[in-house]
Formats: C-alpha cells, structure tokens, sequence
C-alpha cells in the first residue's frame, strides 16, 4: 500500500484506512492463492482500494499485469503464497508445475532430480492426465525419468502419449527431441527405442542434425534399427542415404548376424528407398538365409556391382538353404553369366542391369557364356539374349549382344540354328558365335542371311576353310547346299575353299551344272570354278556338261577343256565355237594338244564362221604345224585379203606354193573388186610374184616380153582378174594346148611402169 505501520494516523483516517487495508488484504489473498484471472483482469473486478495500489495494479498496462503475464514475477513469489498448502512437494517441483506447466511454457532444459520428478508426475496425476499429450509437459529430465521407469505400467501408458505426441517430429517437438539427444548424448537410447517404432521421420531426423558426431550418429541410428517396426514407412531422404552409404560398416546393426528377422524388411525397405549400396557384402552379417542382412541385400541387389560383391552374392546364395538352382563355390574364375542364372535369378538380373560393368570384370580366360562339352548352349542363350534386348534399347542391345558373343568359349557356341534365333542371326554370325555346319549354313541361306557383300554371313563364312563337327539330319539337302555354296561370290569364298566345302558334303551325286549360276562378274574373277568342279569330280564329264556352259565366257569354257580329260573324245557333240577351236590350235597349253588334233584333222568343219583374225592364226598355225589347208578355208581367209598380206602371211608361215597359187587367185579377185588402193596392191603383187619364184618370177623381170603359166584353174583366174582390172596389162594370150600352158605377151614399158607404184 505504499505506507509504513508505523504512521501516526488521525482518528478521521482510521477508518478509511481500515476499508482500505481489509480491501488490500483481499487483493492480498487472491494474490497469494494464485489467482491468475484476478490478477490479469484486476482492472475489470475494480476493487476499491488507494489510488496508489489501482496505479500498480490497474489496466491491462499495469506494470504488475505485465509482469505477471510474462512471467517476469520470480518463482518465490509463487511459492511463498503456496508452499504453505502443498505439503510433500518439493519447491522445484512446484515451481516447474506453476511456471512451466500450469503457466503453458514449456523449458526442455528446466533441471529436475528423481524427487522433483515424481512430484511432477504425481501432482499431473491427481489433477488431469491429458497433460501428457500436450506440450507443456516437455521436460528433459522428466522425460528420461518417465522412459526409466518401464515397469510401472502407468508411468508407461503416460510415457506412450509423449512419445505419441513427439513421433511427426514437426518444428516445436523435434526442437525438443533435439536438444534430448544433445544433452543426454549416448544415454538417450530408451527415447529412441520408444521413438523408433512410430516416427516415420526419426531416421533422417537423426541424420539432419548438425551437432551429432559421426560416431554418436552410428549409436543413435543403432540403436533406432534395432526397434524398427514393419509397419511403419520411415522417410529416407538424401542426408540419411549418403550416411548410410559412407558409415554403414560403423552401425553395427549391419555387422550382426543374429538381427531379427522382424528388422530385416524395414531396414531393406530404407536402403531400397535411398537407393545405397553396400560396397563389401562380405562384411555384412550372415549366418543363413533368416539370419544377418547379406542375403536379403543379395536377394534385394542392394549392393555395388564389383567382382568382390559378385562373388560373395553368388556364394550366398549357393550356401543358402532357399537354394533350389545351382552351387557356387568362390574360386578364381568369375562365372559366365549362364552359369549365375542357374545360380540365382536374382544375382543374374542385377548382373544383366550391370552388364557392360560385368563385361570389364571378365580376364582374358573367363568367359560370358561358357557351358560342358556334352551341354547345349541354346536355352540359356536364347534367354539371355531376349532378356538383354527386353531391358536395353536397340543402339546399347547390338552393342551389349556383340560383347557378349565375342567373349563366348569355344563350348558355349550355338550348335544349331532355329527359328527361335532369328531376330540373331547376324550378331550369331558375326562373332562366330555359332557352329559353321552344314545344317547351320543351310538355315543361314535359307534365311537370306546374305544381303550383301559385307555381310555378316560372309564374315562368318570367311572365319571358316572347314565344316564343323555337328549333328545332321534329313532335313539337310546336300545338293541345294552345293548349290548355294558354289554359287557363292568369289570375293566371299574363292573357288578352292568352295571345292573343299563341297568334298566335306561327300554328295551323293554331281552337281548338275545347269544349277550352278554364277554372276558374270563373279566369272571374270574365278573362270575356272567349273574346271576345278570337274577336277574334282563334283561335276561329270560330257557333251552336254559343256553345252550347258554356252554363253560363259571363253576363259570358263577354256579352263573346262584344259581340265576335261574327255574333251576331245565328245568334241564332235560338244557344239564348239569356231572362234573357240581356232582357240584352241593356236594355243600351246599340252592339255589342249589332243584337241586342237582333233580340230585341225578336220579344219574346215570346226572353223567355218570364225572371225578372220581368229581363222588367220589358226590357218599359221595349222601350217606351222605341216597341215594342209582346204580349199574353202583359202578362199575364206582371200575374202578378208584386202590388200593380199594375209596371202603373204600364210605364205610366209609355210603354205606350200600351190595353195598360195590358189589363195591368191581368190585374193587377186577379191581385192580388185574392192577398189583398193592401186600402189598397194602392186606392191604386195610383186612381192608375192618374188615369193612364189618360178614361171611367176616372169611378172616381175622388167626384161621378159613373154609369160609362160601351167594352164591351171588358179591361174585363168589370174588372168582373168587382170584382165578386168587392168586390161591393157595383159593384151593377148594364147594357149598352148598340148603342152597345158599360157602365153602371155608381156609389154615390158606398161608392167614395169605398174610395178614401180610400190616405190
């Protein structure tokens, strides 16, 4: 009331300072019995009291309105006003109980013993349990105390609410579960224990928190694995991930192999979701299949793809009692990837995920695909190879199949095409990643696996000089197989490998050589793929085995004579060329020598139509070689005689006289009607004339006046030709009949002038 007891009152005054002071002493009273909605309201009540007392406590701006509202007033003035009507309380209790949770103002940090704690728990008790869902209750102390006590069933049940009330982790509770951690460090597990089995959060909680070392993180996170519940979806954002990834070997969850079976999903589940690896699955915990993490990260692929990690994964899975496929024992040699599908699906799908990764693991003597001798590759490839293609796109498919083929042994090689390798062929081809069989090639052209000159079939072919050993069946047809192999591009299979190829067939007969149909070009390249054919028995030697070469080059119907050894024995039927037969006498091979016999013992009938050049060298050969020459084919040669060398040739070549008499008659005769140059005919003329010698020396003598001829047939076509020509050459004859001869006048001015053109 601002005045001392020791005033000298007036008598006038007493009694107003008596309603003044019982007035006070009421505002006293709810004062010390904590009457908040007094206090704070005071000035609606308006008591009656001293100016000086409404100056203190009047208005909502009252100074001891302000401190009492926030909480300025300090904790004795509570407890003064009643400590004396709580007995058994301790004055901190109290004092939290009053500040902190009758006055809704929670302090995390607000010190509490075991003491104070009980009182705090027993005055919640008589007074309204609710209290431990809300806020307010939010004490370090009185939290650690309440998770202690596990086996008071009630503390329990009242220790749930908060932990009910504190598990989304939102701004205000995960403050406080913050600073819990911090203060209480490794001995807050029993709330992380509560804590682990309902917050979806906890987990990235723990390792959003900056203040946690990295070794206390790994405690904590221990500790909330080992009480994870199945039904919960824990949040696993990047912080819990890359923790997880970095230090999972320091949580020692992971090294136990004896985890509960119960934790194994969840904590699966969270590695899944944040997508972590394992880089050493050997140091994971293991016992057997139910027991330890390595094989459910096996089974979950939850691990980096590394040559150790395969290892481990397929020898767990060998050693599992799931194992219901193959074994594996770890060993030098890394599996082909046939053999860890038989082992485990599951290891399998995540090698085929890291493929390119598996191929760089391999050494030079392991192997992609690999199998026993007595074991057929077909199904196992045929899988893999559609598996590959279901999960990669079409550039990274032929890519990853082309790999895969090349790094194949020798045993695991496809022994026989089918239909279910179609889509196949080429990549199976290329990399030579199937047997080279006679069934094999058979399905490859039947299938018009060759489209090109650089195809895959030709690179495959290329590989191969023989067949391979492999099964055969009916539905081989050996001779539409010789067929299609001989009539095989020469820049794909030069002839000597196809003869190798066909003999390996062993054919039950010869190739009909109307089937084999090689391109021109082809030709020009390997003229003698029919010989070689004949050679070696693939072909028969006949008449009609040669007509069926009518229309192919010369140097293919040659090398067909020089190779035959009946050639000469059917040429009558064999309907020769006449260019071909002059062929064949001018040429020196020894295997045309009983030919061109043949030939030139009857000349005129293979000969007759042959070009002249082609009639010209075969006639010096036929007289090189002391044969007489016909008629007809003398004749022929005078008509292309333009300007009488050919005459000339053949007289120089060996014809006898006679026939050069006869040739040139018909000569003379041709050119003259030709209107050949006159200087060139004079020319060659004389040097026939000189040639011949004897009676026709005569022409040519610029001294004789008379020529004397046999009166033969040649030589009245002489004249007769000389006559139409050049009449004034020959202006009389006379015939000399008993003795057979012609007299010709000659006028020496006239035939010396007409040989002197030459010049």
């Amino acid at each position: 009331m601002g005045k001392s007891l020791d005033t000298d009152w007036r008598k006038d005054k007493e009694k107003n300072l008596i309603d003044e002071k019982n007035n006070t002493s009421l505002t006293i009273e709810k004062l010390r019995s904590g009457d908040w909605e007094f206090i704070t309201h005071y000035e609606a009540a308006k008591p009656c009291h001293n100016q000086e007392l409404y100056a203190l406590l009047g208005g909502d701006n009252s100074l001891l309105n302000r401190l009492i509202s926030h909480g300025w007033i300090g904790q004795d003035y509570m407890l003064y006003s009643t400590i004396y009507t709580d007995e058994g309380v301790t004055r901190n209790a109290l004092n939290f109980i009053l500040h902190h949770i009758d006055g809704n103002n929670p302090d995390y940090q607000f010190k509490l013993d075991n003491k104070d704690t009980k009182d705090v728990l027993r005055q919640i008790k008589n007074r309204d349990k609710t209290i431990f869902s809300q806020r307010r209750i939010l004490n370090i102390d009185l939290l650690h105390y309440m998770l202690s006590q596990n086996k008071d069933s009630e503390v329990v049940q009242d220790t749930n609410q908060i932990i009910e009330m504190l598990s989304p982790l939102d701004n205000e509770t995960s403050e406080f579960v913050s600073a819990y951690l911090d203060r209480l460090d490794d001995k807050a597990n029993s709330l992380l224990d509560k804590m682990a089995s309902r917050s979806q959060k906890l987990l990235s909680f723990l390792a959003q928190r900056g203040t946690t070392g990295t070794d206390m993180l790994c405690q904590h996170l221990d500790v909330a694995f080992h009480h994870l519940s199945r039904e919960i979806q824990y949040n696993v954002d990047g912080n819990l991930a890359d923790f997880l990834q970095n230090h999972w070997r320091s949580i020692s969850i992971f090294r136990d192999s004896n985890i509960a079976p119960a934790l194994v999903e969840p904590i699966v589940q969270i590695l899944n979701d944040g997508k972590v690896r394992i880089d050493s699955l050997s140091e994971l915990g293991y016992k057997d299949s139910s027991s330890g993490l390595r094989y459910p990260c096996v089974e979950q692929n939850l691990y980096v793809f590394s040559r150790g990690n395969l290892e481990t994964a397929l020898d767990t899975i060998s050693q599992s009692d799931n194992n219901q496929d193959g074994s594996y024992s770890v060993c030098n040699r890394l599996p082909a990837l046939n053999m860890i599908m038989h082992i485990s699906r599951t290891v399998y799908a995540n090698a085929l995920g890291h493929l390119e990764k598996y191929f760089d693991l391999l050494t030079k003597d392991e192997y992609a695909l690999d199998c026993s001798s007595n074991q057929n590759i077909a199904d196992d490839l045929l899988h893999i190879l559609d598996d590959i293609r279901q999960q990669t796109d079409e550039e990274d498919t032929k890519k990853l199949i082309h790999t895969l083929l090349n790094k194949c042994s020798s045993a695991a090689r496809l022994p026989l095409f089918d239909d279910h390798f179609e889509d196949y062929t080429d990549a199976l081809m290329e990399c030579d990643a199937v047997h080279f069989t006679p069934m094999n090639l058979q399905w490859a052209f039947a299938h018009d696996a060759l489209t090109e000159h650089e195809s895959s079939m030709t690179t495959w072919i290329q590989k191969h000089d023989s067949f391979e050993q492999g099964d055969t069946d009916e539905k081989l047809d050996k001779e539409k197989l010789a067929e299609d192999t001989i009539n095989l591009p020469p820049t794909i299979l030069n002839s000597d490998r196809k003869i190798h190829l066909l003999q390996e067939l062993e054919l039950e007969g010869p190739i009909p050589i109307s089937s084999i149909e090689p391109d021109k070009q082809d030709l020009a390249h390997c003229p003698e793929i029919y010989a070689q054919l004949l050679k070696n028995g693939l072909v028969v030697d006949t008449a009609e085995s040669f007509k069926a070469l009518d229309g192919l080059p010369w140097p293919v119907r040659e090398a067909w004579i020089k190779e035959s050894q009946e050639f000469a024995n059917y040429l009558g039927d064999a309907d020769l060329h006449p260019n071909e037969a002059c062929y064949i006498v001018c040429n020196k091979d020894s295997r045309l020598k009983k030919s061109a016999e043949a030939i030139m013992n009857n000349f005129r009938d293979y000969t007759e139509g042959a070009d002249e050049p082609n009639l010209l060298n075969a006639s010096t050969t036929l007289i090189k070689k002391g044969k007489a020459i016909d008629r007809g084919t003398l004749q022929k040669l005078a008509e292309y005689d333009d300007g009488l060398v050919n005459t000339l040739l053949l007289f120089d070549a060996g014809l006898e006289p006679k026939s050069a008499i006869v040739m040139f008659a018909y000569a003379l005769e041709y050119v003259t009607a030709q209107d050949q140059p006159e200087n060139e005919i004079a020319k060659n003329m004389k040097q026939f004339f000189q040639k011949v010698g004897g009676d026709y020396l005569k022409f040519t003598d610029p001294n004789s006046k008379c020529i004397i001829l046999p009166n033969t047939a040649e030589n009245q076509q002489i004249i007769k030709t000389l006559c139409n020509w050049k009449p004034q050459l020959i202006p009389q004859i006379e015939e000399i009949d008993e003795e057979n001869l012609i007299k010709i006048r000659r006028d020496q001015k006239l035939w010396n002038g007409f040989f002197k053109q030459d010049k």
